[in-house]
């Protein structure tokens, strides 16, 4: 008998202590890996929501860049990481690229992450050489028909947001195009404007100066809405494409395991956090949108992007460089 109440005790102690240590998260600093180097978009994003949830939670949130292996070797950094809310990972589409991408990853996107907040969608924008006789997507569908493989366009790389939308378009309407992948925006957009290809899907940001400056062309946007950047440039559903599906979106996820009373404290707060006047004109003026979402709904939506990547990953042929 005085076994069985010891052993009760204990367990209540245990059960008590654990919840305590939840309620009282966090009490030290909350690191946020962020799988790519500094100044890009995601960690752009990943520091708005590190400031933000120190001011919120008077506690410090700090943004640490772990780059490499296009984004994987972060991910793999906090798939191993204690699951005790300490330590979070800000993700991106190019995290459910990977899954089909790669052949073998160190981690599992969906068994290895508990999703915590999304935070921010962006558009991708249909831009082309003002050579180009192209001033519409269907423009360039006609070109590219009447043209078979003599179209070329740019891309950010091997498996990336913009290679993967113009596979999108070109399997959707039959074409042929020539691939032609660089290392990053930048010298993606150089060779455009030099009219050394034709064509590419960038970032609204990325390509904003250009188009202003009359260097580059605008032919549509992706996403369900246009962009209050470029308000007169028209979807690619609106232009009748409304197959082409990809934005760039970013989100917090956790370790497997982390108590879902810090899983979803993060989530309040950082729903309440993307609601501000302020905040979303940070994010407005980075070409992007706040997102919002329950935890529940982030899962599906990861679950989602990772099944839709897989199929434009196959039938394109993409491969890692």
């Amino acid at each position: 008998m005085w076994k069985t109440c010891t052993t009760i005790a204990l367990a209540l102690s245990v059960g008590i202590g654990a919840a305590s240590a939840q309620s009282s998260w966090p009490d030290r600093t909350v690191k946020i890996v962020v799988p790519y180097a500094a100044g890009g978009p995601t960690d752009i994003a990943g520091r708005l929501v590190a400031q933000e949830l120190s001011a919120r939670l008077k506690q410090s949130f700090v943004v640490e860049n772990r780059a490499g292996a296009g984004g994987n070797l972060g991910a793999e950094i906090v798939s191993k990481a204690p699951a005790d809310g300490y330590t979070l990972l800000l993700v991106g589409v190019a995290h459910a690229v990977n899954r089909s991408l790669h052949r073998q990853l160190p981690y599992d996107m969906q068994k290895d992450f508990t999703p915590v907040a999304l935070v921010t969608r962006a558009p991708l924008v249909l831009v082309a050489h003002p050579g180009f006789p192209a001033r519409s997507v269907k423009d360039l569908v006609d070109q590219a028909t009447a043209r078979p493989g003599e179209v070329a366009y740019a891309s950010q790389g091997n498996g990336t947001a913009g290679h993967l939308a113009m596979e999108m378009l070109r399997s959707a309407t039959g074409t042929k195009m020539i691939h032609v992948p660089y290392k990053g925006s930048a010298p993606a957009l150089a060779d455009l404007v030099a009219g050394q290809v034709q064509v590419a899907f960038d970032s609204v940001v990325g390509a904003q100066a250009y188009i202003a400056a009359g260097k580059l062309t605008t032919l549509g946007i992706t996403g369900n809405k246009r962009s209050a950047l470029m308000p007169s440039v028209p979807t690619l559903a609106e232009s009748g494409y409304p197959m082409v599906d990809a934005t760039v979106w970013y989100g917090v996820v956790a370790p497997t395991g982390t108590p879902a009373t810090v899983v979803e404290l993060l989530n309040r707060n950082i729903n309440e956090i993307l609601q501000s006047a302020e905040v979303r004109d940070r994010v407005a003026k980075l070409g992007a949108e706040p997102a919002p979402e329950t935890v529940d709904n982030f899962g599906k939506m990861i679950a989602a992007e990772i099944a839709k990547w897989a199929t434009v990953v196959k039938e394109s042929g993409a491969k890692v460089d």
